[in-house]
């Protein structure tokens, strides 16, 4: 797997060696966290906090995503995955896990 970050393309390896990480923190950084490449390279231990810190913006107002998750009634581990998996910023917090799961329910039950 090949990053580019700042004009330069290099493996996770000569990335890691470059900015003083291990390869595999910076691989779970990378796929893991959602956190935007200049804090993603950062050496050393993250910030505490800084994952529940990530801004979205939506709609014309700008909240993290615990702000956002809570106002839409989900978990922020489900609005970040969403947002991990490429949906949309709008259809992530558009569908409340309830209706997602009420949902899955009616389709059990509809095929046993």
């Amino acid at each position: 797997m090949t990053i580019t970050y700042r004009g330069k393309t290099q493996s996770i390896a000569a990335w890691a060696r470059e900015v003083g990480l291990n390869p595999a923190t910076l691989r779970y950084r990378i796929r893991e966290s959602g956190l935007p490449m200049h804090v993603v390279m950062q050496p050393g231990p993250l910030p505490l906090g800084r994952r529940d810190a990530m801004r979205i913006e939506h709609d014309g107002r700008s909240q993290t995503v615990q702000q956002w998750a809570d106002e839409v009634g989900m978990s922020v581990k489900t609005l970040r995955w969403r947002l991990k998996s490429g949906w949309t910023v709008a259809r992530a917090l558009g569908i409340p896990d309830e209706e997602l799961t009420r949902g899955r329910d009616l389709l059990r039950r509809a095929w046993r």
